[in-house]
């Protein structure tokens, strides 16, 4: 192999994109092995945010090579990070003519970058390919629930949760999205429930999380709890109170002798 790839590649493998662009360009396209280079000099060229400069290497690629995919990804991008939105759409349209449209990433990349270019629908309509080929394909639900939030439905929203708490079998990383889903359109009740389906979640991080619940029930609601004097009481009765009121339309009673009321 030239000797200036097998450098270059050394350099960006350490993280130094500059000096590996500097052998990189030494490497005639001529070269049997150029093609091997083009991707590490695509990348390092964004880790660089030369955007301008990949740009023009891009379409040089495109102009001898016009189907291949991962170049019309990469404009995209750049164009995108320019700021250039109208080149983005243009772009992006030949991107959906040329993909395998039975390859749910490259469906996915379509639905995510018309959510970048704020076309909501366009971007629905591909992330639901992308579950078509794929039932339990986690990252376009994820992106799905964020389309939903941004369209406000949420019963879209809920529907993505309910899938995403299925999908993360109990993974305390992975259940915190759909926690957050389920609190932002005011399931707070499903909230707090996500927090027991957490493996490994000590106690200290679900009082946190209860804490969250807790805070954001009241700003929402626009209420607080006062107590006839003051009482010892954990988070969970607290919460319990709250979600009587907003659930069963309690906003009154006694609790632990004393007198409390929703306001």
């Amino acid at each position: 192999m030239n000797v200036n790839i097998e450098k270059g590649k050394k350099e960006y493998d350490e993280k130094n994109y500059k000096r590996a662009l500097d052998y990189f360009d030494k490497v005639s396209c001529d070269d049997e092995n150029y093609a091997y280079l083009v991707i590490f000099k695509i990348n390092a060229l964004m880790e660089l945010e030369e955007y301008e400069k990949c740009l023009k290497f891009l379409n040089s690629l495109i102009g001898d090579d016009p189907y291949e995919e991962v170049f019309w990804y990469e404009k995209i991008r750049c164009h995108i990070l320019l700021d250039q939105d109208e080149k983005a759409l243009n772009a992006l349209h030949e991107f959906e003519r040329l993909i395998d449209e039975d390859d749910k990433y490259f469906v996915l990349s379509v639905a995510k970058f018309y959510d970048l270019l704020d076309d909501s629908q366009n971007a629905l309509k591909y992330c639901n390919k992308a579950i078509g080929l794929d039932g339990n394909y986690e990252e376009a639900f994820m992106l799905k629930s964020q389309i939903a939030g941004s369209l406000d439905d949420n019963d879209m929203v809920v529907e993505c949760a309910e899938k995403l708490i299925q999908l993360a079998e109990g993974n305390m990383i992975k259940l915190m999205l759909p926690f957050l889903l389920h609190l932002f359109v005011g399931n707070f009740r499903r909230s707090y429930e996500i927090i027991s389906m957490m493996n490994g979640v000590d106690g200290e991080h679900q009082e946190m999380l209860k804490g969250v619940i807790y805070k954001q029930m009241c700003e929402d609601l626009n209420v607080s709890i006062g107590f006839s004097f003051p009482v010892n009481a954990d988070i969970d009765e607290i919460l319990n109170l709250l979600f009587k009121y907003k659930y069963d339309g309690v906003k009154s009673g006694t609790f632990k002798d004393a007198d409390y009321i929703v306001v």
